[in-house]
């Protein structure tokens, strides 16, 4: 039976980064004739779900991908090797505000303008706005309260934060 030696082993890369093929180091067949080309090898990646996808643009989605890579010798012996590349979502969420910022009256009721939405880039999809989280600093950068923040004159910044299904 043929036997494929692959140049490195499984790897993490970041999602849309280019997949840069590490490469067979050789093909040897084993009680055949002799090498067999690394041209006759097939190649097929599949997701987590185990569905073909292409190799040109595996990268734009998250998951867990398996790269087979096979061979058959003069002979008919078949022979495969894998490599697990793990696409990896760094990509923050998207927060959009409506709105920007407020010139408001000291005492004067604060009046949320809202989130517009709250997408997730490189996961699965939209993020509820419900798991925003508001935190209120003054100019001196320390915590103050939503509920009675203007009765003080100062600068104010509101953060908004949000977490997404991979801890960006």
């Amino acid at each position: 039976s043929p036997l494929i030696t692959l140049s490195g082993g499984n790897m993490d890369i970041s999602q849309n980064d280019d997949y840069i093929e590490p490469g067979i180091i050789r093909i040897t067949d084993i009680g055949g004739d002799g090498d067999i080309s690394i041209n006759n090898v097939t190649t097929r990646i599949t997701n987590s779900a185990n569905v073909d996808v292409s190799l040109s643009n595996f990268t734009t989605i998250a998951d867990s991908y398996t790269i087979t890579y096979s061979v058959v010798d003069s002979n008919n012996n078949s022979s495969s090797v894998t490599r697990i590349v793990n696409v990896i979502d760094n990509t923050s969420p998207l927060i959009t505000l409506s709105g920007g910022n407020m010139d408001i009256s000291q005492n004067e009721n604060y009046v949320e303008p809202g989130i517009i939405s709250v997408t997730d880039i490189g996961g699965d999809g939209d993020i509820s706005i419900n798991n925003v989280t508001v935190k209120i600093t003054n100019s001196s950068n320390v915590d103050v309260s939503l509920s009675n923040f203007t009765s003080i004159a100062d600068s104010y910044t509101i953060t908004y934060s949000v977490v997404d299904s991979n801890n960006n």
